[in-house]
C-alpha cells in the first residue's frame, strides 16, 4: 500500500538520495508537514489511524534511520516495528502513554537484545 506521505521520499530514493538525517513516522492524527518542501530538512511521514500499516510500502526506509512516534503500546505497533526492521539500519520508537517515565525503545542492526530502553548506554552483559 503507497502511502501519500511517502511518495516524495520514495521519489527521492529512486533518483538515488537519501534524507539528511533521520525519518520521523508519526503514527496517529497529525497533519503532514510537506518536508519536501525544503531542502535537507526532516523527513515527517504521518500514518493515519485507519492506514493499513501491516501493508504500507516500507521499501523507501531501506538502509534509514527510523523514528517512530506512536500513542500507545499495542500489538499493531510491535507488529509494524517488526517489518520496519527488515528495512531500516536503526528504530528508535516514542511510545507517548510511557512519558514522562520511560522514553521508549530503541533498535540497530546487529544488536543482540531484541530492544533496549532509549537512554541505556550499551546492552546488558550478563
Amino acid at each position: 500500500m503507497d502511502l501519500p506521505d511517502m511518495k516524495p521520499l520514495a521519489a527521492m530514493r529512486l533518483a538515488g538520495k537519501r534524507p539528511a538525517g533521520e525519518v520521523w513516522l508519526w503514527l496517529g492524527d497529525y497533519a503532514p508537514s510537506r518536508w519536501e518542501r525544503w531542502a535537507d530538512s526532516t523527513v515527517e511521514i504521518s500514518i493515519p489511524p485507519a492506514a493499513a500499516i501491516e501493508r504500507l510500502d516500507l521499501r523507501p526506509l531501506v538502509g534509514l534511520r527510523v523514528i517512530v512516534v506512536a500513542p500507545t503500546y499495542n500489538r499493531p505497533l510491535l507488529r509494524f516495528l517488526s517489518r520496519l526492521k527488515g528495512y531500516a539500519i536503526a528504530i528508535e520508537c516514542f511510545v507517548l502513554d510511557w512519558l514522562p517515565d520511560n522514553l521508549g525503545m530503541r533498535w540497530e542492526r546487529g544488536q543482540e537484545a531484541e530492544w533496549l530502553g532509549i537512554g541505556e548506554q550499551k546492552e546488558h552483559q550478563e
